[in-house]
């Protein structure tokens, strides 16, 4: 399996079966200075005491089912495995560990959806795996959708007015989506998804940083333009570092494209941002409003009417999901993309540029200044 890379001011990589590591690189004229700190080590030995302990769980009865992570409102089982023997950390003066959990994801490619610190120089690393989904005791299950059948009360049509005008509007407004804005939309198959945690946000700063970089480092800065042109849909967020990347223009698209070699852009429209049809949508997934401000994490926003889906045969649509994530770089942002049904996304988008806007956001979740 070849090394598994998150990006952002850090770059986070895991090589399995071998090394985590954490590193920067910086040009100076024309030598590039790295700096690097292990996160842990892969150890044959702890491999073979974990297989002896479940071999003896077994053999005993006592065997537990997978833990599970929650991810996206889904609980999801997940393989644990640890690499100990990292760099020694200032602050602890232990040797830094991580734990990489992988999970079954059908349409991954071993992408890390996720990295955080737990405690000081203890990380977990989320892994993104079709490989896991072999296994039945790692497979996710999907959740079951009982249909409801309504009878009419005599005197009364077989479907309610209401509903039948909010379909029709809703059929108009779709027809008027999927017209291609200014000629470029371009056709497509089924989107290979990739979720991408392109970083989520950069961990802080190992202690032993050299005191030069400490220094160099701001605080986290308010950029009052950088805010009004996301607002605007001019500053458009990027992530992803596979074969698809994922770009998010607020309140107006969210593609998921592939740059070909001479340079041209192969892309499928995940959907186009419409008041109406977000309003709509919110009408019919009532939890999708935001949740009182105390207790508000991310606002929801519904794009539609995308690139044309062969396998459903309905346009492509996404939930993007807005969430705060603190960072010492206005800049830093993580983006990542699952399909829960075929053709149906959710993008998670984690940045400080959220972060003072999600408590002003109205009824609607609809951000402002």
């Amino acid at each position: 399996m070849p090394c598994l890379q998150l990006e952002s001011y850090w770059t986070y990589e895991v090589c399995h079966g071998d090394f985590v590591r954490q590193y920067h690189e910086t040009k100076e004229g024309k030598q590039t200075k790295l700096i690097e700190y292990f996160l842990g080590r892969y150890s044959k030995d702890t491999l073979k005491s974990q297989i002896a302990e479940l071999d003896a769980a077994i053999a005993a009865g006592t065997a537990a089912s997978p833990k599970k992570l929650r991810l996206e409102e889904l609980d999801l089982p997940y393989l644990e495995v640890p690499y100990r023997d990292g760099t020694v950390c200032d602050l602890t003066g232990r040797p830094r560990e991580t734990l990489v959990r992988y999970v079954c994801h059908a349409g991954g490619r071993h992408e890390l959806v996720s990295f955080q610190e737990s405690s000081s120089c203890q990380y977990v690393i989320v892994v993104l795996s079709p490989l896991l989904c072999s296994h039945p005791d790692y497979r996710v299950t999907a959740d079951v959708e009982n249909s409801i059948h309504c009878i009419a009360l005599s005197n009364s049509p077989k479907r309610p007015r209401s509903l039948l005008e909010l379909e029709s509007e809703s059929l108009a407004l779709r027809h008027h989506l999927m017209a291609p804005p200014d000629g470029e939309r371009q056709p497509g198959g089924r989107a290979e998804p990739r979720p991408d945690a392109p970083a989520p946000a950069p961990a802080p700063a190992p202690a032993e940083e050299p005191a030069a970089a400490a220094e160099s480092k701001a605080s986290p800065v308010y950029d009052e333009k950088l805010v009004n042109d996301f607002l605007a849909g001019r500053h458009c967020l990027n992530g992803g570092s596979g074969w698809w990347r994922y770009e998010f223009c607020y309140g107006k698209r969210v593609d998921q494209y592939h740059v070909n070699r001479d340079g041209s852009r192969t892309t499928l429209h995940l959907g186009f941002f419409s008041h109406d049809v977000h309003r709509q949508w919110l009408r019919a997934n009532p939890l999708k409003r935001p949740k009182p401000v105390p207790a508000r994490r991310h606002v929801s926003h519904f794009y539609s009417g995308g690139t044309m889906c062969d396998e459903s045969g309905a346009p492509r649509s996404v939930e993007v999901k807005l969430k705060c994530k603190l960072s010492d770089s206005p800049n830093a942002v993580s983006l990542y993309l699952l399909e829960p049904r075929t053709c149906e996304y959710i993008l998670g988008v984690e940045s400080p540029i959220i972060c003072g806007l999600i408590d002003s956001a109205d009824e609607d979740g609809l951000l402002d200044r």
